[in-house]
């Protein structure tokens, strides 16, 4: 959990609330989508919302992102890692005000269009 002292009182905001904000910057890069590693943490995901794709590290005031993700087949995997790392880093520090350290991306899975 995040916590900043504000001048009327403290702000707080829970992982899950970073958790989704990173999956909405997945749907603004193509050829890129969360992998869960098992048909259970698939149907966890879709019924709890709670992408298992997604781990939150916090401190005081900084955020640490590791995403599992899945990228199509022909897409330049360095680039589009550049470009999701980018946008999932100016989405949380934009919503969220605290700073971004790292967005660490492990990449175990390939899309095939069929």
């Amino acid at each position: 959990m995040l916590q900043k002292h504000l001048d009327k009182g403290d702000l707080y905001i829970f992982d899950d609330v970073i958790k989704y904000i990173t999956s909405i910057a997945f749907s603004e890069i193509d050829g890129v989508e969360c992998s869960s590693t098992t048909i259970r943490s698939k149907l966890l995901d879709t019924i709890i919302g709670n992408p298992s794709n997604i781990n939150i590290k916090t401190t005081k005031e900084e955020v640490s992102v590791q995403l599992k993700v899945s990228i199509r087949l022909g897409k330049n995997i360095p680039d589009t890692i550049y470009e999701l790392q980018s946008v999932v880093k100016n989405h949380v520090e934009l919503f969220t005000g605290f700073t971004v350290s790292e967005v660490n991306v492990l990449v175990d899975g390939i899309i095939i269009d069929e």
